[in-house]
Formats: C-alpha cells, sequence, structure tokens
C-alpha cells in the first residue's frame, strides 16, 4: 500500500513539472500588415495589428512608434470588429492598451493604425512597430512573452524627377527640388570637404608632432645612460664594501685564533709539570727502597 502511494505521489509530480514546463514554453507572436508595401506623399495607409498566437491573457499594453519624418498619425487607433472575442476594455492614445477581468486566447485582427504619408516625406523606407510594454496571465499573474513583426512603407514620389540647378546657402550646402513634383534634396560637398581638410590638417599636426617624440626619446636615452652610470657607481661601492668587510672578518678571526695557541702552550705546560712530579715522586720511593 506504502508503495503505491509513493508511486503516485512521484507521478503527480512529474504531471505537475511537465504542466509548468508546457506553460512556460507558450509565447504569444503579434504580426503587423500595412495596407500597401509602396506609398507617395498624401497618401494614407492602413496598419492592421494581429495577433498569431496567444497563450492566454488579461491585459496587453503596447507601444506604438512610427516614422514621424515620413509619416504622421490620422484619427485615433482604433479596435477592429469583434477583437478579443468583445471582451475587455480597449483604450487608445497614441498607445493602446487592452484590459480584462480574465484571460482571453483570441487570435486575430485586435486594431487599425492609419497614417498619411507627409507631402514633403523624404523618399525611402518608413517603419511602424509596437513593443509590448505589459502582458499578464489572470490565473497566475505571470507575465507574457509576446514576439512583435512590425510593418513598414516605401515611400516613392511616383515621379521622374527633374531637378533644378540648385540653391547654395551660406554653408555650402545646396538643395535641389524637382521641377515636376515639388520633391527636393540636399547635397553637402562643402561640408564633406571641409571635413576632408581637416582630417588632413589633424595628420600634418600629427607629423609635426612626431620630432617631439624622438627628442623625448633622446632624452629618456641619455637619463638611461645616466641611471646606468650611477648602477656602475654603486656596484663598485658595493664590491669595496665587501672587500673591507672581508678584511675586518679576516683580523677578527686572527685575534679569536691567538688565545687558542695560549692555551694550548699552558696545557702543554701543564702536562709537563705533571709528568716531571710523577717523575719527581717515583724516584724518591727508588731512594728510599
Amino acid at each position: 500500500m506504502k508503495r503505491l502511494f509513493a508511486l503516485t505521489l512521484a507521478l503527480c509530480l512529474c504531471l505537475g513539472c511537465l504542466a509548468v514546463s508546457a506553460w512556460a514554453d507558450g509565447e504569444g507572436a503579434i504580426s503587423m500588415t500595412a495596407s500597401t508595401a509602396v506609398a507617395s506623399p498624401g497618401d494614407t495607409v492602413t496598419v492592421t495589428v494581429s495577433l498569431d498566437s496567444n497563450p492566454g491573457t488579461c491585459l496587453l499594453e503596447l507601444i506604438i512608434s512610427y516614422d514621424e519624418t515620413r509619416l504622421e498619425k490620422v484619427g485615433d487607433y482604433a479596435e477592429t470588429s469583434g477583437s478579443m472575442d468583445g471582451s475587455g476594455v480597449w483604450t487608445f492614445g497614441s498607445n493602446a492598451i487592452w484590459d480584462n477581468d480574465s484571460n482571453s486566447s483570441y487570435t486575430g485582427a485586435i486594431a487599425t493604425l492609419t497614417y498619411r504619408v507627409l507631402d514633403d516625406a523624404p523618399e525611402g523606407q518608413a517603419d511602424i512597430s509596437i513593443s509590448v510594454r505589459s502582458a499578464m496571465d489572470w490565473d497566475t499573474l505571470e507575465d507574457v512573452s509576446f514576439t512583435v513583426t512590425p510593418a513598414s512603407v516605401t515611400v516613392e514620389s511616383g515621379c521622374d524627377h527633374v531637378y533644378d540647378d540648385g540653391v547654395e546657402d551660406a554653408s555650402g550646402a545646396t538643395t535641389y527640388t524637382c521641377t515636376i513634383c515639388g520633391y527636393s534634396y540636399t547635397d553637402t560637398p562643402a561640408a564633406e570637404a571641409q571635413s576632408a581638410a581637416a582630417e588632413t590638417a589633424e595628420n600634418l599636426d600629427a607629423d609635426e608632432t612626431e620630432p617631439e617624440a624622438d627628442e623625448y626619446t633622446e632624452s629618456e636615452t641619455s637619463s638611461d645612460f645616466e641611471d646606468s652610470a650611477q648602477e656602475e657607481t654603486r656596484a663598485e661601492e658595493t664590491a669595496e664594501t665587501i672587500n673591507t668587510t672581508e678584511s675586518s672578518a679576516g683580523e677578527r678571526e686572527t685575534k679569536s685564533f691567538q688565545p687558542t695557541i695560549v692555551f694550548w702552550i699552558a696545557l702543554a705546560a701543564a702536562i709537563l709539570g705533571i709528568v716531571v712530579i710523577i717523575v719527581v715522586a717515583a724516584t724518591g720511593r727508588r731512594d728510599r727502597w
């Protein structure tokens, strides 16, 4: 019975881990589609925002950005019909927020963004994008992750430009204007020439500073020679000190050796005296006998 209970508990734990893993892997996807790929100044462009996948969320806060050098916002952003299955509340301003009191797994179009191409918009690509500031799961109160695919529109004038001779301003920049559609662009070769001249001047300054570097090198080399001579002098002084020390040590050894000779002489004299005493004593005994 205990074994069965243990196996059941282990199975429940494994299933729980799998469920958490599956939930953690859930990620939503948002795509943006423009009504046209190419637009001209004055044209209106509508961008549709869609949820391609949705693991379940009760909150979406979207930060909307666009190329303000080429586009201008037209009216308010708006939700599409049937967005989020009609649940929750959308709030639109410069950005967009959807809020609900339960999760929604809705997929499909959720909002439309309308822009107008500026009359003086330069040719090129105008980007419209969204970033998800926050998205939340009602059940777990955890953040929900979304990937975003932005939209873009290529601005073209639709004109085979014929430019005038250009007008040069005080800075040397020349502005050329199309005589047909009025599109213009500015060329600044004078600024480029000035930049090149400044770069050349910097190179010349660098070349002029090189002799100073050489002088510094010569000074540094002279300093190295002086340091080497000082080191040699110190080495000679050290050698003299060593010789003096060795000489003093030899004198100390000689002085310490003299007491040793006196000791041996005294010892020999003592032994000799003992021998004399023994001989004298022995001689006296023979005389008595």
